[in-house]
Order: structure tokens, then C-alpha cells, then sequence
């Protein structure tokens, strides 16, 4: 999560009537990799989940559901991570039940929405929200259209040549991601096709590692807790998920794909200068499908089950007019279609909803944050 919320800190880095304090509320399995990465992307002091009990704090910063053990004492406000679009109790995963305690009462001082239509559609179906859904746009939607005109400039960086189709391989994590469905196959063809098409690989960072273990740190604090308090504990669904006996860890595998040809898009990387740089996308039902979106990239999707997609989502608009590659061996057939023959009005259409306040992202947050904190813009 600290993606999205060292964004959120850039904005108020510099005022020097805030303070803040980072928590880890799950250890980092991935190792002293993921640890620099956090402290390179957030540079600020952190500080134990014991001691993030000890007191009430002005704003509690949320990028994911996280809150309960805050609720009581603290304001607080749910960034997100990312465009709204997996499905969760019949809604989107920001606005489900897990935004709310056991009475029915948001757990948010402040939620985050990208626009007044997204707003407005949760608004009629939870009125208790109309005060609390701010609407800011996208700060990751400013940063792609900011780095666009640097087109030239990545495609030169990354060795791609004047005239190369760059097809820019993306995924979310778990089961129905394209790599769990189709990785093999997929890789397979990407392979006979490596003298067309220049391919970037790129996995969720939750695929590079085994996430069926619990720490010795993190169990060390159960039993802590234990002493002080009857609890309850709730892991995101990936923290529970056990891969097969030998199952592949396909972040890890990826890497091993450099030695055929592949470009592999690392976790630590940013990747708004691979998406910049592509000309197709394919994809399953990652949020970053919005920016491809937003670029107005020829977009392929593998198939995804339904139930899966909020259906208010721009993936579920785009898997509208889409190609699908339903069989990995049509791979060259669904690149060509993408070429020859898509939908670009349909798309820009989609492209001119999903961002329709450009560049006010800042401001909008800013605006809302201080006045929460009951206090004048710095």
C-alpha cells in the first residue's frame, strides 16, 4: 500500500504543523527488499501497532480496510488503492461491508471517490455516506497524463525501436488473475511471437511471494494482545490463500522469463513508463486496465468470471467492446484484430469519463484533508 500512500504524503510533507508515523499492520514476508522499498517510498518514522494503541491520533490514513482498532478514538479517511473495481457484497470492495462497523455506521470520517457519478450511484444506495464521499479525482491519473509526453523518451529507455508493437502484459493477483488461468500458453505464444511484438511482463506484487505463513513477529504480537484484550482477526483473503504442494510463485517465475527475450516490469518499478510506452495491453481485471483506459491503449482481456468485476467499473465497460482472449493460441489473432480493427471511438468515449477532472487531484485532497484536521490549507 505504500504506493498509494506516499502520494497522499507528498502532499503534506512540507507542512510543518503535521507529523507522521508509518505502522506495519502485517509483516513484510518478502524480506529486506520490500522493507527498503517501503522506507524509499516512505521516509518517515514508524512506530509499533502496541504504540499506535497508546494514544488517539488527529487522522488515521487508509489505503486498504484497516481501521477497527482505531475507530473509537480517531478521525479517519480510506484513500484506496487504486481504481474501484473488484466486486465485494454485491458492491465495490471501498463501499462494502467492510466500510461500516457491525451497526450499520461508516467506519470513515472521510472516504475518497475519483467522481460525482461514482458518488452519487453509492450515495442512492447508502445515504449515510453523502457526507463522508469526497470527491478528488485520481492523483495516479494526473501522474500518466504528466508523464506522457515522455513517450519517446521511455520507449528509448527501455531499447524499443521506432515502429516495434510494445504489448505491455499486466495482472492482478490470485486465481483468475491471466497467469493462474493462462500463464504457460500465454508464455508459450509470447515466445513464437518475440519477432513481432516487444513484450513486458509484469505480476501483482502479492505474486511474488508465499503468502501462507504467518511471521514469528506478527505471532509474537498475538500473544501479546492476547494478554490484554478478547479480539478478533481479520487477514485479506491473499493471507490465507495457500498455494498447491510445488505451486509456482509466478512474480518469482517472471524473472526467469529475461533470458527469452522478455522485459520483466519489477514490483519496486513504477508502472506508469511501461504502460506510457506500450501500444496494446493485455490484461485480466486489474484497476490499472483504467489508465490503459485514460492513455487510450488497444486493450486485450482474458476471460474473467462476472461475479468478480464491480459492475459500476470502467473494466466492466470496457470488457464491453474488448477483444478476449479466450485461448492463448489466438494470441497473434487478437493482437492483430487490436491493430486493424478497434473500437477507438468507443474508447475514447470511455477515456473522457474515467478522468474528467485533470490535473485537480492535489487541491481537491488537500482541500478535503484540512478541513478534516480543522485546519488552513498550507
Amino acid at each position: 500500500m505504500a504506493d498509494y500512500l506516499a502520494p497522499f504524503w507528498e502532499l503534506f510533507r512540507h507542512d510543518s504543523r503535521l507529523r507522521f508515523r508509518l505502522v506495519l499492520l502485517f509483516a513484510l514476508e518478502e524480506g529486506a527488499e520490500a522493507h527498503r522499498s517501503v522506507a524509499q517510498k516512505l521516509p518517515t518514522p514508524q512506530i509499533s501497532q502496541r504504540g499506535m494503541r497508546l494514544r488517539p491520533w488527529d487522522l488515521v490514513v487508509c489505503a486498504n480496510h484497516c481501521l477497527p482498532r482505531f475507530v473509537p478514538r480517531s478521525p479517519s479517511v480510506y484513500i484506496g488503492h487504486g481504481p474501484k473495481c473488484k466486486a465485494h457484497d454485491g458492491t465495490e470492495l471501498a463501499y462494502s461491508s467492510a466500510s461500516f462497523d457491525r451497526s450499520g455506521r461508516p467506519l470513515y470520517s472521510l472516504m475518497f471517490a475519483e467522481t460525482e457519478a461514482e458518488k452519487s450511484k453509492e450515495v442512492t444506495v447508502k445515504p449515510g455516506l453523502s457526507d463522508i464521499i469526497a470527491v478528488v479525482g485520481n492523483l495516479e491519473s494526473d501522474a500518466v497524463l504528466a508523464h506522457l509526453p515522455r513517450r519517446s523518451e521511455f520507449r528509448k529507455q527501455f531499447g524499443f525501436q521506432t515502429g516495434e508493437t510494445v504489448v505491455f502484459v499486466l495482472s492482478t493477483w490470485g486465481e483468475h488473475c491471466l497467469w493462474h488461468t493462462m500463464g504457460d500458453a500465454l508464455l508459450e505464444e509470447m515466445g513464437k511471437l518475440n519477432s513481432e511484438f516487444r513484450f513486458v511482463l509484469s505480476a501483482h506484487p502479492l505474486e511474488y511471494h508465499n503468502p501462507a505463513t504467518v511471521s514469528s513477529a506478527v505471532n509474537d504480537e498475538i500473544q501479546e494482545w492476547k494478554r490484554e484484550s478478547r479480539f478478533v482477526l481479520r487477514a485479506h483473503p491473499v493471507e490465507v490463500r495457500k498455494k498447491p504442494e510445488g505451486g509456482r510463485v509466478w512474480g518469482e517465475y517472471l524473472r526467469s522469463q529475461k533470458q527469452h527475450g522478455f522485459i520483466v516490469r519489477e514490483p519496486s518499478e513504477s508502472w506508469i513508463p511501461y504502460m506510457v510506452a506500450s501500444d496494446i495491453v493485455v490484461s485480466d481485471f486489474t484497476g490499472l486496465i483504467e489508465y490503459a483506459v485514460l492513455l487510450e491503449r488497444r486493450i486485450v482481456l482474458t476471460p474473467v468470471p462476472g461475479a468478480q468485476i464491480w459492475q459500476d467499473s470502467t473494466i466492466a465497460e470496457v470488457r464491453k467492446f474488448a477483444p478476449i482472449l479466450d485461448d492463448a493460441r489466438f494470441l497473434r489473432d487478437r493482437h492483430t484484430e487490436a491493430q486493424a480493427n478497434y473500437p477507438m471511438e468507443q474508447l475514447g468515449q470511455l477515456a473522457r469519463l474515467v478522468h474528467p477532472y485533470p490535473g485537480e487531484a492535489a487541491g481537491r485532497i488537500r482541500q478535503a484533508i484540512y478541513k478534516v484536521l480543522g485546519l488552513a490549507p498550507f
